[in-house]
């Protein structure tokens, strides 16, 4: 059996009765995972101009000094700090010569709600750092948030 993959939509769409039918005919030992889906082209579209924006005009502290470094570079300073920010824990690893370092984070895996997040996270250090996206890219921004309203936190229960 190949992978199959199942985009819930509102009934009457088929996606629900055909993914319960494939978990039904699936093969013992098959896994069936049900996710959030990953981040979007368009939001991927919006993470590298505010990156680049921080590759050209700020300096990164390493090793003690202040310089430039790229935009890939970035995205693992303000992805870790924006990690750390939200009580997620950082995983550091020992290279066999006896280094530490911190092993990356990947936006590609994360869940669309986590990364409107992060850009936001990103847009508010963008702007406390007095730089501001051209008007066509701050217009997308904005267009693209205005299409995707943050879903209302459910509200916990009485006791």
């Amino acid at each position: 059996m190949t992978k199959l993959t199942f985009t819930m939509a509102p009934a009457p769409h088929p996606a629900r009765q055909n993914a319960a039918k494939a978990v039904m005919e699936a093969p013992e030992g098959h896994i069936v995972t049900i996710a959030e889906p990953t981040r979007t082209q368009a939001q991927n579209r919006l993470l590298w101009p505010l990156l680049n924006l921080w590759a050209v005009h700020k300096q990164a502290l390493i090793n003690g000094a202040s310089r430039h470094v790229t935009k890939e570079a970035w995205k693992v300073i303000h992805l870790s700090d924006f990690r750390h920010q939200h009580g997620i824990p950082g995983e550091m690893a020992l290279t066999p010569g006896g280094i530490l370092v911190p092993l990356g984070y990947e936006t590609k895996t994360m869940p669309k709600g986590e990364f409107r997040d992060f850009l936001e996270y990103l847009l508010a250090e963008t702007h406390q750092a007095g730089m501001q996206l051209e008007p066509r890219l701050a217009k997308g921004y904005l267009d693209w948030l205005e299409a995707n309203p943050r879903k209302p936190e459910p509200l916990g229960r009485a006791s």
